[in-house]
């Protein structure tokens, strides 16, 4: 379930459409609370079209050092320090 909902979701959010089975799992993060909070990153290497914001929202591509200065949401940084590719 999680892997159609993350292809809806980036469909509806950057116009790019991605497919359930070339989404590899990376990692994931949890924050204790209630209710507690799990995100999961996938990983995929074929999408199609090309990347528009839908929502507003900024984006861009990062090299791992870069996206490491960015003022990141404390699981967006436990995340990326995980990544090891």
């Amino acid at each position: 379930m999680p892997r159609q909902a993350l292809v809806r979701e980036v469909h509806e959010e950057l116009s790019i459409v991605l497919q359930a089975g070339d989404l590899e799992p990376v990692s994931f993060a949890e924050e204790a609370g209630e209710p507690s909070i799990v995100l999961l990153l996938y990983r995929s290497e074929r999408w199609q079209g090309q990347v528009v914001a839908q929502e507003g929202q900024q984006w861009a591509w990062h090299e791992r050092a870069a996206a490491a200065r960015l003022d990141l949401a404390p699981m967006d940084s436990t995340l990326l320090a995980g990544l090891r590719f």
